[in-house]
C-alpha cells in the first residue's frame, strides 16, 4: 500500500468505488463538534474500517489535528468540509 504523503490527492475510483476525492493531507477542514460549534483543523491521513451492517462496505474517516494543537481526532468523510 502506498504510503500519502502532505499534498497527496487520492480517488476512490483507483480502488472501483464511486469517484470521490479526498482532501489532501495538510489542508485545512472544518468539523462540527456539536459542542463549541465549527472547528478548523488539519488532514493528517484517512483510515478505512468495515461496515457495522454490511461486510462489503467500508466507513472512511478522515484523521486530523485542531489548528494550532496537537490534538487528533477523526471524522466520517461526510463530516468534513473544505475551509475555504
Amino acid at each position: 500500500m502506498k504510503k500519502l504523503k502532505v499534498g497527496d490527492t487520492v480517488s476512490l475510483n483507483d480502488h472501483g468505488l464511486r469517484q470521490i476525492y479526498l482532501t489532501p493531507i495538510g489542508c485545512d477542514v472544518l468539523i462540527d463538534t456539536n459542542s463549541s460549534g465549527e472547528e478548523l483543523c488539519t488532514v493528517t491521513g484517512y483510515h478505512a474500517w468495515a461496515s457495522l451492517h454490511n461486510k462489503d462496505d467500508h466507513r472512511v474517516f478522515v484523521d486530523v489535528v485542531y489548528k494550532g494543537t496537537t490534538t487528533p481526532n477523526a471524522r466520517l468523510l461526510n463530516e468534513v468540509k473544505p475551509a475555504f
